[in-house]
């Protein structure tokens, strides 16, 4: 169970939500690796093909906002935790991220509601994919403290397995 958390209060999830919907079901690769896929406007459910009970094999992610909070989520699923969370650019946009409210509730969320709503005490994982807006926005906070290990992925005009090092016209060319 992944919970994936978008920015405001519900539409950003919602958003979110049918973007992986559009996304799976114009997907060879889903169609050929799920037994069956389910949509709504706040979770995806997917079963892998295989000879287990379909209980054993599906994935389950739900899709939120960040200002609806997040403590107290729980699958449909056997009431799990989640194993994961995801903040997926949670900030708004400038007028958010100089918010000293908005950025307090962000703080919270991150660093005390997200581990205490992990499955088994906070033995799960936390992502954040994110741009920052400046040096004192949680994004920063978190790449700086230490806690988190910062992965940055280019973002490219088109890569391919077939992409050479010629070929590639990203935002960052190095």
């Amino acid at each position: 169970f992944h919970l994936m958390v978008a920015a405001s209060q519900q539409g950003g999830g919602r958003v979110m939500a049918k973007a992986v919907q559009s996304l799976c079901e114009d997907s060879v690769f889903c169609q050929n690796y799920f037994e069956s896929m389910r949509f709504t406007e706040t979770e995806s459910e997917f079963i892998r093909k295989g000879k287990n009970q379909p209980k054993n094999r599906v994935f389950l992610a739900r899709y939120i906002g960040f200002g609806g909070g997040i403590r107290g989520v729980r699958s449909n699923i056997g009431a799990d935790r989640p194993d994961h969370i995801i903040f997926d650019d949670v900030i708004l946009n400038s007028d958010a991220a100089y918010s000293e409210t908005i950025m307090g509730s962000l703080r919270t969320i991150i660093n005390a509601d997200a581990t205490n709503a992990l499955k088994g005490g906070g033995k799960g994982r936390i992502f954040s994919i994110a741009t920052p807006f400046h040096l004192l926005d949680p994004v920063v906070e978190m790449l700086t403290s230490g806690a988190y290990t910062p992965v940055a992925i280019p973002i490219c005009a088109h890569i391919d397995e077939n992409t050479t090092k010629e070929d590639f016209d990203g935002t960052w060319p190095a």
